[in-house]
């Protein structure tokens, strides 16, 4: 058994505590973290593995549906999935005529999307592939492919991975062609968003909230079916600005925005709950409390 790249006694009380664990961190170092257990219990949750199994991944999920109405395929262009997991992407792209490739550097991840094609009729058979590979350097000749998705994949790798992706994905994608990303959470909800709501909170109530990621890592320990160390696997969590900065460095020209504001006055219609809301949209604060990083970006000219 490979040994565990945090140990066995982990134990978070803070966010400070997380952001001790993942310091230094890459893709590659935690790399062994990518098994069969995250494939098959830690992708998005319960619900959606049960979802990918029985439809064979073609059922449109939270993850898949707005990337590829981004995307807008058409039947016949050449599609590739960096990141594929367990190749939701690549069979919902096919099923829509593309000629589809997943990579991914992970066996496991690779193997359950191969096991799955293998359930399917040879019409989607025929159109799609998949690779085991390091993204950092693609087999592929340049302009290769009309769209290319990065889905779930930013926070999961270090800046210098991040960046050298980048530059290999606008080097075979076409002229004309799109990069699809998408990245969750928004960092700066995970800081300057906590505290500030943190803040109220201890003003209305005398107690301070407990961090999400404290949350979510209790909530690990008391699931039997998954692993707490598979919450250390964000090592690099974006901002709007970050996203677009990466985006800029590597010849990529985009549009990066939120897609949930956080806004918490959105469903109120009472007189301060308008208030409110103007307030928010006024003070730009969907930066900082907004989730669902998007980016449609394409080679600069």
């Amino acid at each position: 058994m490979a040994e565990k790249p945090f140990g066995n006694e982990i134990e978070i009380n803070s966010y400070s505590d997380y952001c001790k664990f993942i310091k230094g961190h890459t893709a590659k170092s935690l790399q062994s973290l990518y098994d069969e257990t995250y494939y098959a219990k830690h992708v998005g949750n319960k619900n959606t593995a049960d979802s990918y199994f029985k439809s064979k991944g073609l059922e449109t999920t939270r993850y898949t549906k707005i990337p590829i109405e981004l995307a807008q395929i058409k039947k016949g262009e050449k599609v590739l999935d960096i990141g594929c997991g367990r190749g939701e992407v690549v069979f919902q792209t096919a099923n829509l005529g593309a000629i589809s490739t997943g990579i991914d550097y992970s066996e496991s991840a690779i193997n359950f999307a191969q096991k799955t094609r293998e359930l399917h009729e040879n019409e989607i058979k025929s159109r799609t592939n998949f690779i085991c590979v390091n993204a950092e350097k693609l087999d592929f000749t340049d302009k290769t492919f009309d769209k290319i998705f990065l889905l779930d994949v930013v926070e999961h790798i270090s800046k210098n991975e991040l960046y050298t992706i980048l530059r290999e994905a606008r080097r075979v994608l076409k002229k004309d062609g799109k990069l699809i990303i998408h990245s969750t959470p928004n960092v700066w909800s995970r800081t300057y968003g906590y505290w500030l709501g943190g803040i109220f909170t201890l003003l209305k109530t005398g107690k301070m909230p407990v961090h999400p990621v404290v949350e979510q890592f209790q909530a690990l320990k008391k699931d039997p079916d998954l692993e707490t160390d598979k919450l250390f696997l964000h090592i690099n969590e974006q901002s709007i600005p970050s996203m677009k900065i990466a985006l800029i460095s590597c010849g990529l020209q985009s549009k990066v925005w939120l897609k949930n504001s956080g806004n918490p006055f959105a469903m109120r219609t009472d007189f301060f709950g308008k208030i409110g809301f103007k307030l928010f949209v006024f003070l730009g604060l969907k930066l900082i409390f907004g989730s669902d990083i998007f980016a449609v970006a394409s080679p600069k000219n």
